[in-house]
Parts: structure tokens; C-alpha cells; sequence
């Protein structure tokens, strides 16, 4: 990773994580087969995905099933703002639901401000109603 990326919060970018890990799985495949992939899936993982009771869901999924469940229009997500150069952008993205208003989220992506407003929202029902 260069200076510019971490020194941008590179370390912590969720899809910097992906990539590197999706590299590391290839890695032990391609040097050791699938056997060692299966191996090092199980030693560092296989406790943590058994432990979970229900699979991860992405914030907008769950968002979307709570508007659906309750009758309502499907959340609306919109682009308020770009800014940052092209190398290192900044979205502002908001999500508006009927009769619970907009919450706005930054990120340096449009999928991870989405999801973030998405969790904002979320929290925001949670305490008006029961999710």
C-alpha cells in the first residue's frame, strides 16, 4: 500500500480488506491447492462463521425488507455531493423513507455511503418504531 492510500485511511477500506484477502486465498490455492485453502479457511475462520445465527446482511437489504414488511415506498437513495479529486473522492450520498425524513452519509465510495446512510436510517427507525 503507497503512503497516499494510507495516509487516506487505506487500511481501514473495507474494499482494500476484500482484495487483500481475496489475494491471499488465491495465493495459498495457487501455491498449496485447494486443500491448504480449505485448511486455513476452517483454522481462522470456521469458529467465527459458526458462532454467527444468522448470515451478515447488507444495511440497504435490511432497510429495504423493513420498508417492504411495513408498507411503505422503497427507500430512495440520492447523490447530494462529490467532492475530492479523482483519485481520493468524498460522496455524500442521502436515503429518504416516508414519514422518517433523510439521514445523510460520507464515504469514498457510492456503495459504502449508501450502505452507511442505510445504517443511519436504521438506527433512526429503531428508535421510532420497531424494526
Amino acid at each position: 500500500m503507497n503512503n497516499s492510500e494510507r495516509c487516506n485511511g487505506g487500511r481501514c477500506n473495507l474494499k482494500n480488506l476484500e482484495n487483500s484477502l481475496e489475494a491471499l486465498i488465491g495465493a495459498i490455492y495457487i501455491d498449496g491447492e485447494l486443500e491448504n485453502v480449505e485448511k486455513c479457511i476452517t483454522q481462522y475462520w470456521e469458529k467465527l462463521a459458526k458462532s454467527m445465527l444468522d448470515p451478515p446482511q447488507d444495511p440497504k437489504t435490511s432497510l429495504q425488507e423493513w420498508t417492504q414488511k411495513n408498507k411503505l415506498p422503497l427507500p430512495e437513495y440520492e447523490l447530494v455531493k462529490q467532492t475530492g479529486p479523482a483519485h481520493n473522492p468524498e460522496f455524500t450520498i442521502s436515503v429518504c423513507i416516508e414519514d422518517y425524513g433523510k439521514v445523510y452519509a460520507c464515504a469514498s465510495s457510492k456503495k459504502i455511503a449508501e450502505q452507511k446512510a442505510a445504517e443511519l436510517m436504521l438506527e433512526k427507525i429503531g428508535k421510532d418504531a420497531s424494526v
